[in-house]
């Protein structure tokens, strides 16, 4: 960051020139980034950030092949390797050192949210594709469809920046009225060439949590693959808190105790991924009593262990007397 920044920030303020002064902030990360100051970059961005799109969704009405994004303002749950991926990734992007990447890993573990992330840390637009309108019985028109979404993406405007989210790109290349060899290498075919020609100006970010199956030229295409599935129990446990902490005060449950979460959460099995851990802890909460504060843990014992809370799994499992009381007394 230069004197000129700060200058820059304090005329703008002064004036309220709200436009000149989010452009000067966004310039200020970029910079942080670009010297290698990774966490002070993603710190301004979330800081900073309203999580506003940059242009309004009418502007994109009428697409055929694509759909526009709304990017929701939330906080990178990851673990550390993961976000900082996500961090070098948007640097590679902003740099334009590549413009297609690849995001691997199971169902939940955050591939589409990291993506909506990038898209705010670029500031850049965010388009998906409508997987349901590409397919067709004949395979034919299929691959017909995927020209012409291809031609779609290129005839649109990159003044702000655009992002491409192909989320689940195994659907494209694993279809399943490709029931031939022949058929699906033309499929492939079709696309490592469209994303061969597409301009550098246009980001496409794909998601596959099928990567083994994954064609290996088509791989070849991407100029970077990021796994996500490098989650530990640490890590899931830890994420299960900050979600249920941040739902349970936008809910507004009165004094929610969050200290047995992780216990509770440490009853699954096997702990799922965010994506999932995220909608067991929503439900739990919005189909609670906000009046009562333990309401909302019994709940999210019972869809944890989806069955009665049993006393001496507790036990076995170290809960206190006092968390214990709580998790079997209704109406506490």
């Amino acid at each position: 960051m230069k004197k000129a920044n700060i200058i820059n920030l304090i005329r703008y303020h002064i004036n309220k020139e709200d436009l000149a002064f989010e452009n000067e902030v966004y310039l200020i990360a970029n910079d942080f980034l670009k010297n290698g100051d990774d966490k002070l970059a993603l710190y301004i961005w979330n800081l900073y950030s309203k999580g506003d799109q940059f242009t309004t969704w009418f502007e994109y009405d009428g697409l055929k092949w694509l759909k526009w994004i709304s990017i929701e303002k939330k906080p990178l749950l990851f673990p550390d390797e993961i976000r900082n991926n996500i961090v070098k990734t948007a640097n590679i992007l902003i740099e334009k050192k590549a413009n297609k990447v690849l995001f691997t890993g199971s169902p939940g573990t955050g591939k589409s949210k990291a993506a909506e992330q990038i898209a705010r840390m670029l500031r850049s637009d965010l388009l998906g594709i409508n997987f349901s309108v590409v397919f067709d019985d004949d395979i034919k028109q299929t691959q017909k469809n995927i020209i012409e979404l291809f031609d779609e993406i290129n005839s649109l405007p990159t003044r702000n920046g655009l992002i491409i989210l192909l989320d689940d790109i195994d659907k494209l290349v694993l279809n399943k009225n490709a029931t031939k060899l022949k058929q699906m290498k033309k499929i492939i075919s079709i696309i490592s060439k469209y994303l061969d020609s597409l301009s550098r100006e246009v980001i496409i970010i794909a998601t596959t949590k099928l990567y083994e199956f994954l064609d290996r030229d088509l791989i070849k295409k991407f100029d970077s693959v990021i796994n996500f599935d490098n989650y530990s129990d640490d890590d899931l446990l830890d994420i299960a808190e900050i979600l249920f902490d941040n739902y349970a005060k936008k809910l507004n449950h009165i004094g929610s105790d969050t200290k047995i979460v992780r216990k509770i959460i440490s009853l699954y099995k096997e702990i799922p991924y965010p994506g999932v851990l995220e909608n067991v802890i929503k439900l739990s909460l919005a189909f609670s009593d906000s009046k009562n504060k333990y309401d909302c843990i019994r709940k999210l014992c019972r869809n944890v262990t989806k069955k009665d809370i049993d006393l001496k799994v507790l036990e076995a499992k170290g809960f206190t007397p006092e968390e214990i009381e709580i998790l079997l007394t209704e109406g506490k």
